[in-house]
Protein backbone atom coordinates (compact mmCIF):
# COMPACT_ATOMS: atom_id res chain seq x y z
CA UNK A 1 0.00 0.00 0.00
CA UNK A 2 1.08 3.75 -0.36
CA UNK A 3 1.82 5.53 2.59
CA UNK A 4 -0.97 8.29 1.34
CA UNK A 5 -3.54 5.18 1.23
CA UNK A 6 -2.35 4.04 4.53
CA UNK A 7 -2.74 7.55 6.28
CA UNK A 8 -5.98 8.49 5.19
CA UNK A 9 -7.53 5.04 6.40
CA UNK A 10 -5.52 5.95 9.79
CA UNK A 11 -7.57 9.52 9.18
CA UNK A 12 -10.85 7.70 8.49
CA UNK A 13 -10.87 5.21 11.17
CA UNK A 14 -9.35 6.64 14.30
CA UNK A 15 -9.19 10.28 13.67
CA UNK A 16 -5.29 11.01 13.12
CA UNK A 17 -2.54 10.08 11.08
CA UNK A 18 -0.41 7.07 11.31
CA UNK A 19 2.52 9.49 12.36
CA UNK A 20 0.54 10.65 14.94
CA UNK A 21 -1.65 7.86 16.16
CA UNK A 22 2.07 6.22 16.98
CA UNK A 23 3.16 9.78 18.89
CA UNK A 24 0.18 9.57 20.97
CA UNK A 25 0.31 5.42 21.83
CA UNK A 26 3.78 5.90 22.61
CA UNK A 27 3.02 9.09 25.18
CA UNK A 28 0.23 7.18 26.95
CA UNK A 29 2.69 4.35 27.59
CA UNK A 30 5.15 6.54 28.52
CA UNK A 31 2.30 8.10 31.13
CA UNK A 32 2.23 4.71 32.45
CA UNK A 33 5.97 3.97 33.04
CA UNK A 34 6.05 7.69 34.63
CA UNK A 35 3.70 7.52 37.17
CA UNK A 36 3.74 3.54 37.75
CA UNK A 37 8.16 3.49 37.93
CA UNK A 38 10.99 4.95 38.94
CA UNK A 39 13.08 4.38 35.51
CA UNK A 40 15.11 7.45 34.21
CA UNK A 41 13.37 9.63 31.56
CA UNK A 42 15.73 8.07 28.93
CA UNK A 43 15.15 4.25 29.70
CA UNK A 44 11.21 5.35 29.58
CA UNK A 45 12.27 7.19 26.13
CA UNK A 46 14.57 4.00 24.69
CA UNK A 47 11.71 1.83 26.04
CA UNK A 48 8.68 3.58 23.96
CA UNK A 49 10.45 3.96 20.80
CA UNK A 50 12.67 7.39 20.81
CA UNK A 51 16.09 7.11 20.62
CA UNK A 52 16.74 10.78 21.69
CA UNK A 53 15.71 11.48 25.24
CA UNK A 54 15.82 15.23 24.38
CA UNK A 55 13.29 14.24 21.16
CA UNK A 56 10.71 12.16 23.50
CA UNK A 57 10.32 15.40 25.86
CA UNK A 58 9.71 17.86 23.32
CA UNK A 59 7.02 15.17 21.47
CA UNK A 60 5.75 14.68 25.23
CA UNK A 61 5.54 18.35 26.26
CA UNK A 62 3.80 19.25 22.42
CA UNK A 63 1.08 16.79 23.40
CA UNK A 64 0.71 16.80 27.60
CA UNK A 65 1.44 20.30 27.53
CA UNK A 66 4.55 19.85 30.49
CA UNK A 67 7.79 18.01 30.21
CA UNK A 68 7.37 13.89 31.45
CA UNK A 69 9.84 14.89 34.61
CA UNK A 70 7.03 17.51 35.59
CA UNK A 71 4.08 14.74 34.55
CA UNK A 72 6.27 12.60 37.27
CA UNK A 73 6.29 14.94 40.52
CA UNK A 74 2.35 16.26 39.46
CA UNK A 75 0.79 13.33 38.55
CA UNK A 76 2.54 10.09 40.10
Amino acid sequence: FHSKYINILMKNKTGYSLHKYILLNRVSKSMEYLQNTDMHIYEIAEKVGFSDPCHFTKCFKQIMGDNPKNFRVNKG
